[in-house]
């Protein structure tokens, strides 16, 4: 009964706490599931208070998932909610201290700024600043997905990866069984080429899933996918291709500044 108590008490604090912890994208310092990057300089317009609170309450329900998805034992219910408590005291340090300070005035003065070198100079101010903040989040975050076991980070990544897909081939008008087929896809090849220690070293699943995406991505092609939804694939993966080179074309040619 003590420990059950204990239990309930410790993912109480863990889900009042956790906000803050989402996957940056190249606009911004990265699913919350598009694959991760580092922090680019362009991250230079202040978030607003209504963006970061939807992201807090992403952040609460990402975790919250893996709970309910992963069935962790009582002793992992524990710990979990202590690494969680432990991530959102060290970003809060981060964002509270003076690198984080620095970084939200940073990017108003950005914002402000009109001379181009001065910009410039912001510019790399604002990357260095985000690289620190991106490298406290996922240590931390790294911390909390140890205490899963190979098989429950495989079956969170694995669960990752059908969502990519799904999205990926959302617009060819996927029906449910087409859907439930691109997830089992997905958790097979996740299964297939994730080691021990590849999530907690990629925590984001920024890099790790590459081998398994292209895997799914042979397969839901092949045995997925209708004839029709194929052939639409490849022509507008063909137009993607001609405006792509016709860019470039544009580019080449455009005299030198």
């Amino acid at each position: 009964m003590l420990l059950r108590s204990a239990v309930v008490v410790a993912i109480v604090i863990a889900l009042a706490g956790c906000g803050g912890d989402r996957q940056p994208t190249a606009a911004a310092a990265a699913p919350a599931e598009a694959p991760a990057t580092a922090p680019t300089p362009n991250a230079s317009a202040p978030a607003k208070t209504d963006k970061r609170k939807k992201v807090k309450e992403q952040s609460v329900d990402e975790f919250a998932q893996m709970r309910a998805e992963l069935g962790l034992s009582a002793d992992q219910e524990v710990t979990f909610a202590a690494k969680l408590a432990a991530r959102d005291a060290a970003v809060k340090a981060w964002s509270e201290g003076p690198d984080g300070t620095r970084l939200e005035a940073a990017k108003l003065e950005r914002t402000a700024a009109k001379d181009e070198a001065k910009r410039a100079e912001l510019d790399t101010e604002i990357k260095r600043l985000n690289e620190g903040h991106w490298k406290v989040r996922t240590t931390y975050r790294a911390e909390v997905l140890q205490v899963l076991t190979l098989d429950q980070q495989r079956r969170w990544a694995g669960t990752r990866l059908g969502d990519r897909m799904v999205k990926v081939y959302g617009n060819l008008t996927l029906d449910e069984a087409q859907q439930a087929g691109i997830r089992a896809i997905a958790g097979e090849a996740t299964n297939a080429t994730l080691a021990e220690g590849d999530v907690p070293r990629d925590p984001y699943l920024a890099k790790v899933l590459d081998p398994a995406r292209i895997e799914a991505e042979r397969r839901i092609e092949a045995e997925v996918l209708t004839e029709a939804q194929r052939g639409l694939l490849a022509q507008r993966r063909a137009e993607k291709a001609e405006k792509k080179a016709e860019k470039a074309e544009k580019k080449a040619a455009a005299p030198a500044p």
